[in-house]
């Protein structure tokens, strides 16, 4: 059996690179949101 601490890593590693990659996506929308109201002017 591996130690729990190493699921606690894993799965802490895990919840970290989903809320970057969703944290990127919504900078991402924020973005193109501003250029196509910029465009829209």
């Amino acid at each position: 059996m591996m130690p729990s601490a190493f699921f606690i890593a894993l799965s802490l590693r895990i919840v970290l690179n989903e809320t970057f990659l969703l944290y990127r996506c919504e900078l991402h929308i924020i973005f193109l949101y501003f250029k196509l109201l910029h465009e829209a002017e």
